[in-house]
């Protein structure tokens, strides 16, 4: 059994550089937020339509959805906890 010789991370490849944040009008922010109010999920021809109409790559759309929703969902949490906690008020008084 050979044992290698050097520090152990010195064979791995140099990380790649991380794109900058991608900003985005506030045309396409208002479009982007009524389409998501309509539909939560987008089909791949859906994206792509929407895309192309916003001057967007599809994974860009594709990801602002993936975020938006996770934000949804964050927010929807919240708002569920701060109702049981305003219900859980009523019934102690």
């Amino acid at each position: 059994m050979a044992r290698r010789i050097g520090h152990p991370y010195q064979n791995r490849t140099p990380p790649k550089r991380k794109k900058p944040r991608t900003s985005f009008t506030r045309i396409q922010v208002a479009e982007l937020e009524k389409r998501f109010h309509k539909q939560k999920y987008l089909a791949s021809a859906e994206r792509a339509a929407l895309a192309r109409g916003l001057k967007m790559t599809d994974a860009q759309v594709k990801t602002w959805f993936q975020n938006r929703r996770t934000k949804w969902r964050r927010q929807t949490a919240e708002e569920r906890e701060a109702e049981r906690q305003a219900a859980n008020r009523l019934m102690l008084s």
